[in-house]
């Protein structure tokens, strides 16, 4: 297992085609974690396991040369797939504030976090 130092640390995955039993309802590549992520958050803490399938940010193609899926905040995505599919927070807003949050301790620029946070507030999963 390895803890995260969120403003600098690599992610050990790989992309694979996912099936949809793993929660991918498109013909799309997912990324699989290859290790175990400990995760610390002032009062939050999990592991992500190993085999966790993340999209990282669901940004369609059209976007990608504005907003690339994968960048310097692939850590937040990962963390905010986790909290979602656990509903490890109250709100699926809060997940958004955590991966906002971590996106921009990663060094993700101001307008990507907001815009990234604002599609996932907007439109990405409720509870």
């Amino acid at each position: 297992m390895k803890s995260i130092d969120i403003y600098n640390d690599e992610i050990n995955d790989a992309w694979y085609p996912a099936s949809k039993s793993a929660g991918n309802t498109e013909n799309t590549k997912m990324r699989i974690l290859i290790e175990r992520y400990e995760i610390i958050l002032s009062d939050l803490k999990f592991i992500t396991p190993d085999g966790f399938y993340t999209d990282m940010a669901s940004v369609p193609k059209l976007l990608w040369g504005v907003f690339p899926p994968s960048g310097v905040d692939d850590l937040a995505f990962i963390v905010h797939d986790y909290l979602v599919w656990k509903k490890l927070t109250k709100t699926s807003v809060e997940a958004a504030e955590i991966m906002k949050y971590i996106q921009l301790k990663l060094g993700a620029t101001k307008f990507r976090t907001q815009c990234m946070y604002l599609a996932v507030k907007y439109f990405g999963p409720k509870w």
